[in-house]
């Protein structure tokens, strides 16, 4: 769940930033963005025997974070968890793994 949500977070802060900047995803220069921080609130067990869903909210923007309260239902439409994803814009060189850490 916890993967699931943290991608959907900061997946969701790269549309944004998208939409924002008045692009279609994946147009022009790349936008990636990285997770900050990532709070879960476990509320009740989730099936895993059906599908689940995510439900993004930006609650919060500036130029380099976004931040996202995400509410996470297993089949059936129960809520299970809430959480928070803190995105923070990072440069391209981040995308290439060869290039984050030529410095060690």
């Amino acid at each position: 769940m916890a993967a699931i949500i943290d991608c959907h977070g900061v997946c969701s802060a790269i549309a944004d930033a998208y939409r924002v900047e008045g692009r279609e995803i994946g147009e022009g220069a790349k936008i990636w963005y990285a997770t900050a921080s990532l709070t879960i609130n476990y509320r009740k067990p989730t099936r895993i025997d059906g599908t689940v869903t995510a439900r993004a909210r930006l609650t919060e923007k500036s130029d380099k974070k976004s931040l996202f309260e995400v509410d996470f239902y297993s089949h059936g439409g129960v809520k299970t968890c809430d959480a928070t994803v803190l995105s923070l814009r990072v440069p391209d060189e981040w995308a290439d793994p060869s290039g984050l850490f030529q410095h060690l």
